[in-house]
C-alpha cells in the first residue's frame, strides 16, 4: 500500500472525517515500503496533525520525514513553519502562510479548516481577554483586512467606536463560564491539597 490518491485524502476531507484521515495516513505510512510513503501522505498527515493541534505528533513526523522528500516538496517545510508558528502563538504569521503558498488542491480543504479553527479561537480569547481593542490590533490578530474584521465584530455583536477606531468586546456566558470554570476546579484543587497538607 504504497500509493495514496487525491480521491482518498479528499473523500475523508469532504466527510469531515479528519481523525479517520488522520488513521488512513498513519496506516498507509506503515504499510509503505521501508515506511516511506508518497510525500501526499506526509503533507496530509502533517496538515491534520496541525488541524488537531497535536503540534508534538506533527513534530515527530517532521523529524522522520526522509530530507530528499522535504526538498523536493516544499510545501512540506512550509507545513512545518505553519507548525513552529503555532507552537509560539504567531497567529498572524500562520494566516500570512496559508493565504500566501500555493498549496497542493489535496491539502487546500485541511488548511481552510485551520485558518478558520484559529481565527474562531482567536476571537474566543478576545471576546474574554479584551474590554476594548484596537482595529488595527484585531485586524492583525484575526488576519482580516478592516472591512472583513469589522464584520466579524459585528457578528459577535460588538461595538466598533468609529472615532477612536475601537472595537468593544461583549463578554458573553459561555466565554466567562469557560473562565470560570476551570477557575473553580482550581479553587477545588487548591482547598484539597491544603485539607490534605494540613
Amino acid at each position: 500500500m504504497n500509493e495514496i490518491g487525491e480521491s482518498d485524502i479528499e473523500s475523508f476531507v469532504s466527510s469531515g472525517d479528519i481523525d479517520g484521515l488522520a488513521v488512513f495516513c498513519e496506516e498507509t505510512e506503515l504499510k509503505s515500503i521501508n515506511c516511506h510513503p508518497v510525500p501526499d501522505v506526509y503533507s496530509s498527515l502533517l496538515a491534520v496533525y496541525l488541524l488537531k493541534n497535536e503540534l508534538d505528533h506533527a513534530k515527530l513526523l517532521w523529524k522522520r520525514i526522509p530530507g530528499d522528500v522535504k526538498v523536493s516538496h516544499p510545501e512540506i517545510g512550509k507545513l512545518w513553519e505553519i507548525g513552529t508558528k503555532l507552537w509560539i502563538h504567531s497567529f498572524s504569521d500562520v494566516y500570512s502562510l496559508i493565504k500566501d503558498t500555493t498549496w497542493p488542491t489535496h491539502i487546500v480543504p485541511i488548511l481552510a479548516m485551520l485558518n478558520e479553527k484559529i481565527r474562531s479561537r482567536v476571537l474566543q480569547l478576545i471576546g474574554c481577554a479584551y474590554s476594548n481593542i484596537s482595529l488595527n490590533q484585531f485586524c492583525v490578530l484575526l488576519g482580516l483586512e478592516s472591512q472583513q474584521a469589522l464584520e466579524v465584530a459585528a457578528q459577535q455583536r460588538w461595538t466598533f467606536d468609529e472615532k477612536v477606531s475601537v472595537i468593544y468586546p461583549k463578554k458573553t456566558k459561555s466565554s466567562t463560564k469557560e473562565i470560570e470554570e476551570p477557575q473553580a476546579r482550581l479553587a477545588e484543587l487548591v482547598d484539597i491539597v491544603s485539607f490534605l497538607e494540613n
